[in-house]
């Protein structure tokens, strides 16, 4: 019982949660502790031999070896979208304004000549939702010359389109545009907003900086933003980006950032998205992860010196145990960034960490859970290789990160019994009177747990790569199917291929696609080319449509 109980309770705590439907699952959760508690009466003696696991690093974990196999290379997508990004973006702490100037240099990949290009403005979308503020975008032109450019808003105000004249973009041809845009910053916890806490302020500014969209089989992205999941879906491009605030702010963003007095100097290469946190509270301690570095940006409370400890060392195993596993960590730097989202949200080299729901955040080493917030960390630092390496369409297949994301937390991490795994889960024993042995189990317990969810969760049919709005059509499935199921597919290829053949796979996908945009099929042409045998393709049938 018990360890049905801890499937179900995990599955229900960091799946449904995402959907604000705690209350419908109070009973339930009573139930399964209860079940958890008398289970541990009898139960104390292994629960007990199973926490004494020691830690260990990641030269200590066994890769087996495989010769890898050759892949097709991967294909190149015929796009249009903007290569480089120059921006000069001010932050307006009274007027509780972003404003700026954004020059995008867009290529026309494509065999199609191209008279108008599509700019996406998430913010315009985020402020019609909330119903407060504006996010304007004027004076668009062709860079360096007089020619102002018509715009054509959508319904979705998301969608901007730039009537191009007769400049149209032919094939192969490279087109600068120029635009400048005044967003209102709503006070909201979310991923894009600000909040305050006493006399200070954190701004978590995501989404609001205007962007080309997608152009690819004969049409531009036009995925709506959405609040419950993702839908931005961008190539790689270079941003150069001046950022200027007030002097007593720290900027932490995607890329590597130099500031000096007001002004911040952003620059990052093969980036997707620009993503910026700026707060008069926050201070920043530093580690070396093998030449990576792993910055973490914290509020600056003396009641969360533990809890922050953690964090940092989740971060620094996360980076040198995926690097293992995977591949090479994509960026020079990654920054974990401490902000009020009640889930962690993913960047390019930069993830917004969760806060976590506790009545008082200058203690959180009160009453915090150190494997939750572990946990979460290890999750969005493998984003970076799955997303920010490997992208998708989140919109259209989001378990090609998710699902990744979500079987790298929950496989690789917690079961990887690094110091900050095992470390995380005997502090909140300690502390909180925690039952949860998760990533202190042995490996013969840790495959029971899995086998249990699979069955429970699962069943013979499971379907993954559907598109978000199909998943709407339920109450309640996609997290569901994009982050469990997709979690437990790998697993299930993983059992079956082996772990040499599996991981020696991994890698490979992960060296054909980084920088580039893959879909589900490139990833069973990855598999297959390892492993055609019947069950291999049973476990694809069970999982995938």
């Amino acid at each position: 019982f018990k360890q049905c109980g801890r499937s179900i309770k995990k599955f229900l705590e960091k799946k449904c949660m995402k959907k604000n439907i705690k209350k419908y699952l109070a009973i339930v959760l009573a139930v399964l502790f209860l079940g958890e508690q008398l289970a541990g009466c009898v139960q104390s003696e292994q629960t007990e031999q199973e926490t004494k696991l020691e830690s260990r690093t990641v030269d200590e974990i066994e890769l087996e070896p495989y010769e890898a196999e050759e892949l097709p290379p991967a294909g190149e997508r015929k796009t249009c979208r903007a290569e480089q990004y120059e921006m000069e973006i001010t932050l307006d702490t009274v007027k509780q304004q972003i404003r700026g100037n954004s020059t995008m240099t867009i290529t026309n990949q494509t065999e199609d000549t191209l008279g108008q290009i599509c700019v996406r403005n998430y913010a315009a979308s985020i402020l019609k939702e909330k119903g407060t503020g504006t996010s304007t975008i004027s004076n668009a032109r062709i860079a360096g010359t007089d020619q102002m450019l018509v715009t054509e808003t959508k319904e979705d105000s998301s969608v901007i389109y730039l009537q191009l004249g007769e400049r149209e973009l032919k094939p192969k041809d490279t087109i600068t545009i120029s635009l400048d845009f005044v967003t209102d910053i709503p006070e909201q916890k979310e991923k894009f907003g600000y909040w305050e806490e006493g006399e200070n302020r954190v701004y978590q500014l995501s989404f609001c900086f205007p962007v080309t969209a997608m152009y690819e089989n004969g049409k531009w992205n036009e995925n709506p933003y959405v609040f419950s999941g993702e839908s931005n879906y961008h190539s790689p491009a270079v941003f150069r980006c001046t950022f200027t605030a007030p002097e007593e702010y720290t900027v932490a963003a995607t890329g590597e950032e130099k500031t000096s007095g007001k002004v911040t100097e952003i620059y990052a290469e093969s980036i997707r998205e620009l993503a910026v946190v700026a707060s008069d509270r926050m201070k920043k301690e530093c580690v070396d992860a093998e030449g990576v570095e792993v910055n973490h940006y914290y509020l600056d409370y003396k009641g969360n010196t533990e809890y922050n400890k953690l964090s940092l060392m989740a971060a620094r195993d996360s980076v040198l145990l995926f690097s293992r596993f995977i591949g090479e960590y994509p960026y020079k730097e990654l920054d974990i960034v401490q902000t009020a989202l009640s889930n962690g949200m993913e960047f390019p080299g930069l993830v917004m960490a969760a806060m976590p729901d506790v009545e008082n955040i200058q203690k959180l080493d009160q009453s915090a859970s150190y494997t939750s917030a572990c946990s979460m960390i290890a999750h969005e630092t493998a984003h970076q290789w799955f997303y920010g390496g490997v992208g998708n369409d989140p919109y259209e297949e989001a378990w090609l990160d998710e699902g990744f994301a979500e079987y790298c937390e929950d496989v690789l991490y917690q079961q990887s019994r690094l110091a900050s795994a095992v470390e995380a889960v005997k502090r909140d024993q300690e502390r909180l009177g925690s039952s949860e042995i998760w990533g202190t189990m042995s490996d013969e317990e840790f495959h029971r747990d899995m086998e249990s969810q699979i069955e429970q969760i699962v069943g013979e049919r499971f379907i993954i790569n559907r598109t978000y709005e199909q998943y709407q059509q339920e109450v309640d499935t996609y997290s569901e199917y994009v982050y469990t199921g997709g979690s437990c597919f790998l697993y299930e290829l993983q059992n079956a291929m082996g772990d040499g053949k599996f991981f020696s796979m991994l890698q490979q996908y992960y060296r054909n696609w980084c920088m580039k945009e893959a879909r589900t099929e490139d990833f069973l042409q990855a598999v297959r080319a390892y492993d055609n045998s019947e069950e291999v393709n049973q476990i694809i049938t069970k999982y995938i449509a």
